[in-house]
């Protein structure tokens, strides 16, 4: 289902984390339809994207050579095979605040069901647990915003970012695994990139193929079964393919 606002298509933001082992059905990934934003919450999240655009606008990120940011976020595996969502707020709200909360209460507040967590609520429940610094989590698609963008803005400002991805397309772990490909959340913590002043090496996923290499991307991974949670780093085109696979959203 789609509908227009200001203008541009904004998909229903109704993306879940699926049970990382089982294939997703077609009405698991609807959430049986129900938990849609309002239009208060959609009009708010627009705030937030303009309140970034107009700070971009004043603050010169293309100016660094080199910058290799990693944010000591702390891990936190997820407890239940729908609990991503959760153990990737927890992990976040930890980092910025120092404040620990279980995953169970964060899962009753976000709405969390076996079917999945939206977006939207992962959004509005970051920006209600964290201090009031003056950051917002906001929600874009990457057909909105390029993610290297996106990214660099908010970890150098030292906030983690949420995508929302497809499993099998972000870590071959999965499939070799035999799990199902399923929609995830995880936890963008740091980058590198290099580029010069001159532009040559371009800063954006896929206009220069000969360099991928220079625009990594370092992710916590809640799903720990089979041992594979943890940190893991990966180019950023196949972060871009991995979030594009699924639903398109990331929350930053």
């Amino acid at each position: 289902m789609k509908f227009l606002k200001n203008g541009m298509t904004i998909l229903m933001v109704i993306v879940l984390c699926m049970t990382c082992s089982l294939p997703a059905t077609a009405e698991e990934s609807i959430m049986n339809g129900f938990g849609n934003p309002t239009p208060e919450d959609l009009e708010e999240n627009d705030r937030i994207i303009t309140l970034k655009e107009r700070e971009s606008r004043n603050n010169d990120i293309n100016e660094i050579v080199y910058t290799n940011i990693m944010l000591p976020v702390p891990y936190y595996a997820q407890e239940y095979s729908y609990y991503c969502a959760p153990a990737c707020v927890q992990m976040v709200i930890k980092y910025l605040t120092g404040t620990y909360y279980s995953q169970s209460i964060l899962a009753s507040l976000l709405g969390t069901t076996t079917s999945g967590t939206y977006v939207y609520m992962v959004a509005q429940v970051l920006n209600n647990l964290k201090t009031n610094d003056g950051y917002y989590y906001g929600y874009n698609t990457i057909y909105q915003k390029d993610i290297i963008y996106a990214f660099r803005y908010a970890i150098s400002r030292g906030y983690p970012v949420i995508p929302n991805v497809l499993t099998t397309t972000l870590n071959n772990l999965y499939s070799l695994n035999n799990l199902s490909p399923s929609g995830h959340y995880i936890v963008v913590k740091g980058y590198n990139y290099a580029e010069d002043n001159g532009g040559n090496i371009t800063r954006y996923y896929g206009e220069n193929p000969m360099t991928p290499q220079w625009h990594n991307f370092t992710y916590l991974e809640p799903f720990d079964l089979f041992g594979f949670g943890g940190s893991y780093t990966i180019p950023s085109s196949q972060m871009n393919s991995a979030i594009a696979a699924n639903t398109g959203y990331f929350i930053w």
